[in-house]
């Protein structure tokens, strides 16, 4: 079975993410955020919910909590490496 073109999917409104902040999504319906999304204006930029140094935990501290308390940077709640956004 050869993988066939990737099908672009709405995840949420644009309004649904206040500029500056991150929300959380589970567009493969697992019953928790598999990936969040954070918005910058009228860009929306995504990620995998899962720290890249520790492959298993989520990045979220809280619902939604991906980012730092200023919104400049994304912070693993696991083990607080930051990343650029």
């Amino acid at each position: 079975m050869t993988a066939g073109r990737p099908v672009p999917a709405p995840l949420c409104a644009l309004a649904e993410i206040a500029d500056g902040a991150a929300r959380g999504v589970d567009p493969l319906g697992q019953g928790h955020d598999t990936m969040f999304l954070v918005r910058k204006g009228a860009a929306v930029y995504g990620w995998r919910n899962f720290c890249p140094h520790r492959g298993h935990d989520r990045m979220a501290w809280e619902k939604d909590g991906y980012l730092t308390h200023d919104g400049a940077r994304i912070v693993c709640g696991a083990h607080g490496a930051e990343y650029e956004i």
